[in-house]
């Protein structure tokens, strides 16, 4: 048992051994390549008559086994153009992993750049490129981009444009211009053809356009001349599209004139030289000034007032403008809601009302479109209906100082209070009760009499404000004063 246990430690120890001592890979390297193939070669050191197995792996991505060989050289292809292969090798006898360099296969060089043109509109010293992405057909490190003025020799270089960019802006141009501007692409294969193109840049757009004076239906607009170009300026009615051009304007200020009264406008500018024009400007907006304010009111004054109607009527207080017609307004006092109603006159009769309902009212002159102020605001209310028509029907309850006055019954719809009076022989008619409340009782206790005396008792109803006639007189004496023994 023992020198078995001696066997199986060495054999371990040995095989130990042999893995620590086994060669590696040296010296890998490419000595030929294409664009879809290379030759692979390598060092063998001491790893004689053993297999090697190799792996690779293409732009960073994932081990994949490729075989194995007893040769040091392996031809590799159906590679892809342009990516970036890197190999490692071990000998069979596990001597451990050799890395190559990353290699890459040949390029083509890029194909002509297309689609090479300026996106509008152009700055006044800016063009935006754009082209085509050419890295849909072909594999593009950078752009190169060189331009110069028309009239000029010497390119200048932009900064190298990164592949996978499809627009570039070129700045601190000059305004007014006429550029030349080439651009090819490039990778480690070579360089496209140059692509021609011809741009211009814009005018500059005016500056310090501004609204110097507005006089009834005249603008005057003042601008920052330039002057080597040739200023042009258009207006519309706000919300329209129909610009209108000025055909004389001055050098710094100019004057639009026969426009509408009180209506908003839009003006803009642009500078133009030749056949070239500048953006517009910003638009500019201004409303003319609306015609004189019509006279004012003074307060209305209700007449004719009946349950359910009043005229009104007004007149203006000073002659401030000329007057074409009016605008009334009313309400209820006790509603938020106003009633507009246009007018010719100087009057104006309101219908429909609530029977004894308060209301509010005021007006305004008009004169060309224009609204004046409103008047002071006037309030007043309906007459209420006429109560009915009380007759006296006799008396109850007959005291030496009290006596109840009894009246026929009536409708009392509108019948709020009762008023009652009476009079000693003939002298003067005194109130008894005024205005009671409560009128819906058909009689009232009179009290504060004279014993053994006449009275004349007479009544009306009363419906809010507004009272009835007079019942016909009737009397009646008090009776005597009780004796107590």
């Amino acid at each position: 048992m023992f020198h078995r246990i001696q066997t199986v430690i060495f054999i371990l120890l040995v095989c130990l051994f042999d893995r620590a001592y086994a060669a590696r890979v040296e010296n890998i390297r490419v000595t030929s390549r294409s664009f879809d193939s290379m030759v692979l070669e390598w060092s063998k050191g001491d790893a004689a008559d053993r297999q090697f197995e190799i792996r690779y792996q293409a732009n960073g991505g994932p081990w994949l086994p490729l075989g194995k060989t007893s040769e040091t050289r392996k031809e590799i292809t159906g590679l892809t153009e342009g990516v970036v292969y890197r190999y490692k090798i071990q000998a069979g006898s596990g001597g451990g992993w050799a890395y190559s360099d990353d290699l890459r296969t040949q390029l083509h060089a890029p194909l002509d750049i297309s689609g090479f043109r300026v996106l509008q509109p152009a700055g006044e010293d800016i063009l935006t490129l754009a082209w085509d992405d050419a890295t849909q057909h072909s594999i593009v490190d950078d752009y190169n981009l060189q331009y110069r003025q028309a009239d000029q020799e010497s390119w200048l270089t932009a900064p190298v444009i990164k592949g996978g960019q499809t627009r570039y802006r070129l700045d601190d141009l000059e305004p007014a211009s006429d550029y030349v501007l080439r651009m090819n692409a490039g990778n480690a294969g070579g360089v496209s053809e140059w692509i021609l193109l011809s741009a211009s840049t814009a005018l500059p757009v005016p500056t310090g356009l501004a609204i110097k004076q507005v006089e009834d239906t005249s603008i005057t607009v003042s601008h920052k001349a330039k002057a080597d170009y040739i200023f042009n300026l258009s207006y519309r009615i706000a919300g329209t599209d129909n610009w209108q051009p000025v055909d004389a304007v001055g050098t710094s200020d100019f004057q639009i004139r026969a426009l509408q009264e009180d209506t908003p406008y839009e003006i803009r500018a642009r500078y133009t030289l030749d056949d070239r024009y500048s953006s517009w400007s910003k638009v500019l907006k201004v409303r003319t000034e609306p015609p004189p304010l019509p006279a004012n009111v003074a307060q209305p004054v209700a007449a004719e007032i009946t349950t359910e109607s009043v005229r009104m009527l007004w007149s203006p207080k000073d002659n401030h403008g000329e007057v074409e017609s009016y605008e009334v307004q009313w309400k209820a006092s006790d509603s938020g809601d106003w009633f507009n109603k246009p007018v010719d006159a100087a009057s104006y009769i309101l219908d429909g009302l609530q029977p004894y309902n308060a209301y509010d009212f005021k007006v305004r002159a008009i004169n060309k479109g224009v609204k004046g102020i409103w008047s002071p605001q006037i309030s007043f209310r309906t007459q209420a209906r006429r109560p009915p028509q009380l007759q006296i029907g006799g008396f109850s309850e007959v005291t030496h100082q009290s006596v109840q006055v009894n009246w026929l019954p009536v409708d009392n719809e509108h019948m709020t209070a009762v008023e009652i009076e009476h009079q000693q022989s003939g002298g003067q008619w005194e109130e008894a009760i005024q205005k009671d409340a409560d009128a819906s009782n058909s009689g009232r206790v009179i009290i504060g009499l004279q014993d053994k005396t006449p009275y004349t008792f007479r009544l009306r109803a009363v419906n809010y404000d507004r009272k009835g006639e007079w019942s016909e007189n009737v009397q009646i004496v008090t009776s005597r004063k009780p004796i107590f023994f």
